[in-house]
């Protein structure tokens, strides 16, 4: 069994393989990368029984023609192999690629400390990238993993993920109000289902929880509060899930269920602002 070395991952978890796949990985490893990844939902011991196994090899990328290669620059190289019924895709970056990675958040946390927009800087390429790294765990090259981890966030990862979102939650925000003042409740609904979600993000990044994915939203914001018990947050984990899942809304009363959305969106993203500063 093949199993990560991280404290996000329960003991007694890891990733149990056939032997096909152990002669997948020995590949990787022979391959001899700076480090070997395990990222996605194994790495943090969220798999179900349909969960792609995804892989991170920091190393040259391979440059054969291989069918099942899919270059995205000269710098990363994606491979999706089916073995033993399980799907697992497999990113390569090249030192190269990562030093990028570092200072275009460097220049993205600076501009977001200007007034600027940071997303600019950064876009939603570089940026699931950069959050992959940080998810993920090492099942080899432990030290050079930390070391890159330790300098996307001394690069200031951290504040850019939570100026995005608030920025993108005041935008939805803009828009809830604007929709319920012109009458359109549908779709003010919509925007202010957004913003919570939006707001959730900020909260999470601004306590430097950045594991990627809107799915696990939710998941993490649990494991935020149960984390922190004496950390006071604007939600509290069963509200959050009601506004997530528009539980509380009334097809009669909409408006009211904006107005209380927002509302607690623009708490969120304060408290997410001032435990940034």
């Amino acid at each position: 069994m093949l199993k990560p070395t991280a404290s996000t991952v329960e003991p007694d978890r890891g990733l149990r393989l056939s032997s096909a796949e152990q002669t997948l990985c020995t590949e990787l490893l022979t391959a001899e990368p700076h480090c070997l990844l395990l990222s996605g939902s194994y790495a943090r011991g969220w798999e179900h029984s349909h969960s792609d196994v995804d892989v991170i090899v920091i190393g040259t990328p391979p440059q054969s023609a291989d069918p099942q290669a899919e270059t995205e620059d000269e710098d990363v190289v994606r491979r999706v192999h089916y073995v033993d019924g399980r799907r697992w895709e497999i990113e390569y970056y090249s030192l190269g690629f990562t030093e990028r990675l570092i200072e275009l958040v460097r220049g993205a946390a600076k501009a977001a400390d200007e007034g600027h927009d940071s997303a600019s800087w950064l876009g939603s390429y570089e940026l699931g990238r950069a959050l992959r790294l940080l998810g993920a765990v090492a099942l080899s090259g432990e030290e050079h993993a930390d070391a890159l981890r330790h300098r996307l966030r001394a690069a200031g990862v951290a504040h850019v993920v939570a100026r995005v979102a608030v920025d993108t939650c005041d935008a939805a925000l803009d828009d809830a109000l604007g929709l319920l003042a012109s009458g359109d409740t549908h779709a003010a609904v919509l925007a202010a289902s957004a913003a919570v979600g939006h707001a959730i993000d900020a909260c999470l990044a601004s306590h430097d929880e950045l594991w990627p994915g809107a799915k696990w939203r939710y998941r993490k914001y649990l494991s935020l509060v149960e984390r922190r018990p004496d950390t006071a947050l604007a939600l509290d984990a069963e509200e959050a899930w009601r506004l997530l899942t528009l539980a509380d809304l009334d097809p009669d009363q909409a408006d009211d269920w904006v107005r209380r959305a927002v509302a607690r969106c623009q708490n969120l993203l304060f408290d997410a602002m001032e435990t940034a500063e």
